[in-house]
């Protein structure tokens, strides 16, 4: 069994998150990749000191140092200082140095944001690799630098990885063949020649996937704060449902059209593959989770799986919803709903009183899921 296993900032926010997920980590051997999001809200952080970088040279190091004194923090109460000590204050001085780039050339270009971008994926990952170093006994942890593989057009900030690249990178590095347990980023990647890239905001999980493609793992595992993927956004319906199994069809279709539990590539490549994805709760380790994987003929009949709202529109996911439509239509009817596309997996409403979008939300919720 080999895994491939993402965990999202929410999972290695503070040093209590980091040690469930080095914890989860060691209890499964079959965990080969570990694939890093930036600690939670790193990324917010970083654009807040870019847009300082231009007005305020002066605010944009105050932000600077308050983004390496959390980190500090976690490293502290991690015990990891000493080890952290030169791979933090180099990189504070390149950081430095972004934002005097940027304020010389008073603007911000795509290409130097995703550079910026990459100091909150190359922290956390440094983090978990020394913590890792410091408390695993029987794995030996290793720390690469994603953007020496994974290797991407240079589109920035919605770069497309080159799949054969990644893949012919990949069979030449030895440590993917072995028992290793290869720590590294999400998110980033780079050019041809060197230049920092990102996938997309969150996508992390995409990352995930595309080293599952290319290395032929047997799963991925993408590890967050929620126990799944849920039957629409726990946030707005207190009584959401975590569902057990998903088609690769039915997740992608709900992460395109609002759900944030996946980003919208990401399962991509594992389709291509057919291998598994698992959406688990870092905070529930035990739970089942959500598999989302390819679903037997037998297996597919009519239903619905979920609701997903993206900009006020509303979209019914599921397999074969001919059959809800005229149910789902007649609900809907009281919220003067307007159908604006409908296909085989999924059903799209626009709601022109706005103020109704909520009420029908929760109510064709409870209608559609309720037992």
């Amino acid at each position: 069994m080999k895994i491939v296993a993402k965990f999202g900032g929410s999972s290695v926010k503070g040093a209590e998150a980091i040690k469930r997920c080095c914890k989860i980590i060691k209890n499964n051997c079959d965990i080969d990749v570990v694939i890093l999001s930036a600690t939670y809200n790193s990324t917010n952080e970083l654009e807040i000191i870019a847009g300082l970088a231009i007005k305020n040279i002066d605010g944009a190091h105050v932000a600077l140092n308050n983004f390496f004194t959390k980190h500090e923090d976690i490293i502290r109460k991690l015990e990891i200082s000493d080890q952290c000590y030169e791979f933090i204050n180099n990189l504070r001085e390149e950081l430095k140095c972004t934002i005097l780039q940027m304020n010389e050339a008073q603007s911000i270009s795509a290409k130097l944001m995703d550079h910026m971008y990459s100091y909150g994926e190359r922290l956390s990952t440094a983090i978990v690799y020394k913590y890792l170093c410091k408390s695993s006994e029987d794995r030996n942890p290793l720390l690469l630098d994603i953007r020496t593989f994974l290797i991407t057009n240079d589109n920035y900030g919605l770069a497309e990885p080159i799949i054969e690249k990644i893949k012919s990178n990949l069979d030449s590095i030895k440590q993917f063949k072995s028992k290793d347990l290869i720590i590294t980023q999400g998110f980033i990647g780079a050019t041809e020649d060197g230049c920092t890239t990102t996938l997309g905001r969150e996508g992390s999980d995409y990352s995930a996937t595309l080293i599952a493609e290319a290395i032929s793992a047997d799963q991925v595992q993408i590890w967050t704060d929620v126990a799944g993927v849920a039957t629409i956004d726990p946030k707005l319906v207190s009584d959401a449902r975590f569902i057990n199994k998903l088609s690769y069809e039915e997740a992608t279709s709900l992460a395109e059209n609002g759900a944030k539990i996946l980003f919208p590539k990401t399962l991509a490549p594992a389709k291509r593959k057919n291998i598994p994805v698992f959406v688990k709760s870092s905070f529930l380790p035990n739970s089942e989770g959500t598999k989302i994987c390819q679903i037997a003929k037998e297996e597919l009949e009519p239903r619905v799986s979920g609701l997903a709202l993206d900009n006020g529109l509303l979209t019914i996911v599921g397999i074969d919803l001919i059959h809800f439509e005229d149910k789902i239509k007649n609900f809907l009817t009281e919220f003067n709903a307007i159908l604006i596309m409908k296909e085989n997996n999924f059903i799209k409403y626009k709601f022109p009183n706005n103020s109704k979008l909520h009420l029908a939300l929760y109510s064709l919720h409870g209608y559609l899921f309720s037992e």
